[in-house]
């Protein structure tokens, strides 16, 4: 081959050469976020109890009804607080952190005390004891819409004096198994004095005979996990339990 021929065979390959050495290879496409779809009728979401992964990547979809809700899980707020208005409907994508994991309490702040809740389970769910209640109105039975306990025992009604329960008056009680339970009916035996506030608490069976007290008339163990006060009106729900609303400073005029 003649020198012209040898360099015009190294020029059409050089370019060739440089294109396959500055191609970048094809990077995988990113998977879309699983769609999950919660509607909001009434005071409650449809499902109620969802469950997520680690470092999952999420879309949450949420169709308002007929009125405003908040969608928050409790523990992760900085991460899940979004606000819902009648009719609309609301797109939210989120990556779950990878080092959480457990269930939480899902809630509509403005309908918490009428047992607008749920879970949100990230990985493994977890079963520790709470409580959530509505406010009591009357009537011979107390409704708690959720309660987790991760042993046997009893959701036992006290009423209050000066901020405390009575535990010398059992107003009525309902032995519950492990597990997340709804709607969870408390006959009240003792019905209380008009006005008079609650407590709602949580005791393991200890010891695990099926009964409240043992054989020497002494109650199960001390409380696991209580409300405050579950009757005054001037009540609302507020991080896991009911919290008493400040009354509000007028604004001075100018």
């Amino acid at each position: 081959m003649n020198k012209r021929g040898w360099l015009g065979s190294l020029a059409a390959t050089v370019p060739m050469v440089l294109l396959f050495a500055c191609a970048a290879p094809a990077s995988a496409p990113v998977p879309a976020p699983r769609e999950i779809k919660i509607m909001l009728p009434g005071t409650a979401f449809v499902p109620s109890d969802i469950t997520v992964q680690p470092g999952e990547r999420i879309r949450l979809v949420l169709e308002g009804k007929e009125l405003p809700h908040t969608f928050v899980v409790e523990g992760l707020e900085h991460l899940i607080e979004i606000a819902v208005d009648k009719e609309q409907t609301v797109t939210r994508d989120i990556t779950i952190p990878a080092g959480v994991e457990g269930t939480f309490t899902l809630y509509c702040g403005p309908h918490r005390v009428s047992g607008m809740v749920g879970t949100f389970t990230v990985g493994k769910p977890s079963l520790e004891p709470h409580l959530e209640v509505y406010l009591y109105t009357g009537g011979p039975e107390l409704i708690l819409p959720l309660v987790i306990t991760d042993k046997p025992g009893w959701v036992v009604i006290h009423p209050v004096a000066t901020g405390r329960a009575v535990t010398a008056r059992d107003l009525g009680r309902v032995q519950i198994e492990p597990g997340v339970h709804r709607n969870v009916r408390v006959p009240l035996t003792t019905l209380p004095v008009s006005e008079e506030p609650l407590h709602a608490i949580l005791h393991y069976d200890n010891p695990a005979d099926g009964q409240f007290t043992d054989a020497s008339g002494k109650p199960d163990d001390p409380p696991v996990y209580q409300t405050l006060p579950v009757r005054d009106k001037g009540l609302r729900v507020g991080k896991q339990t009911l919290v008493r609303l400040p009354t509000p400073v007028p604004t001075p005029k100018p």
